[in-house]
C-alpha cells in the first residue's frame, strides 16, 4: 500500500485511478495496525482496484481536509467520487460484500 504525503498526491491518485481504497490510520493505533494487514489480504481479491494509506498522526492536515477525524477510516472512490466510507469500528465482512457490489458494477 503506497503511503501518500500530500494532498496533492491523493487528488492524482483519485483522478488516475477508477477505483481506488484510501486506508487512513494513526501510528499508534494498534486496531489500525491489525486491520491494515486484513484489507491489504482483501485487496488481492479486487486486482483492479488500487489501495493507499495516509497516515492521519503523521498527516493531518490530509485526513482533516477529508473530514476523517477517527481512525482507523476506508473511504472508496470511483471515477474521482467518494462513494462508501467506513469508520472505527469496521466489520470487514460487511466491507468485502459492499466494495464487491461495486467492483462488479465498475468491471463487470
Amino acid at each position: 500500500m503506497q503511503c501518500l504525503t500530500s494532498m496533492e498526491e491523493l487528488d492524482k491518485e483519485v483522478l488516475e485511478n477508477p477505483m481506488l481504497l484510501v486506508y487512513s490510520s494513526g501510528g499508534m493505533c494498534s486496531v489500525c495496525t491489525v486491520l491494515k494487514g486484513k484489507v491489504k489480504i482483501m485487496m488481492h481479491k479486487y486486482p483492479k482496484m488500487k489501495a493507499v494509506e495516509i497516515d492521519g498522526d503523521e498527516h493531518p492536515e490530509i485526513t482533516s481536509q477529508l473530514s476523517i477525524f477517527t481512525l482507523p477510516a476506508i473511504a472508496i472512490y470511483i471515477n474521482g467520487k467518494e462513494v462508501l466510507r467506513e469508520a472505527r469500528n469496521i466489520s470487514l465482512e460487511l466491507l468485502d460484500e459492499k466494495i464487491s457490489r461495486l467492483y462488479d458494477l465498475l468491471y463487470n
